[in-house]
């Protein structure tokens, strides 16, 4: 998949899939291509603390995925033994369709997340003689705007 000089929203890599990604790496041409990136994680952690009842609605009601030919249903976290272990979530490839009937709850909670997402937000920059290589379940990437950059981004299972 090749990012180009357009906003690219931060979020998992290619959710549509019934298997996520587990590797991701961005390698670019432009020096001082800027990528985004935030512990989603982490971010999940605060949305359970400052907005449990966002978080659990979340918990019970899976996100749908869709691009191409490819539908796909994730939760926003993945829990073990009581621990957020890991995330799911890209707007960009969230399905029109919805998982449930309390919409005004379901835009809560994800402006909430969004949010926190956005405070917790890092920027990098990378180089053409750079690699970075991504945990797709526990990080959410993106990139903002910018002008002449090109990426090429590349998912291993």
């Amino acid at each position: 998949m090749i990012w180009k000089e357009s906003l690219v929203i931060n979020g998992t890599v290619w959710p549509h899939l019934e298997k996520i990604p587990s590797v991701v790496t961005v390698e670019t041409r432009f020096d001082g291509a800027r990528v985004n990136r935030v512990d989603s994680v982490a971010a999940l952690k605060r949305l359970h603390d400052e907005h449990p009842v966002y978080f659990r609605f979340m918990m019970e009601n899976p996100i749908e995925y869709d691009h191409a030919f490819f539908k796909a249903s994730h939760h926003l976290a993945n829990i073990d033994k009581n621990e957020i272990v890991s995330a799911v979530f890209n707007n960009d490839f969230r399905s029109s369709q919805m998982t449930t009937d309390n919409l005004d709850l379901f835009y809560r909670s994800l402006k909430s997340f969004y949010n926190i997402c956005c405070e917790m937000q890092q920027e990098i920059y990378i180089n053409s003689d750079e690699l970075l290589v991504v945990d797709n379940s526990q990080l959410l990437i993106g990139a903002p705007a910018q002008w002449g950059r090109e990426m090429r981004v590349r998912i291993f299972a």
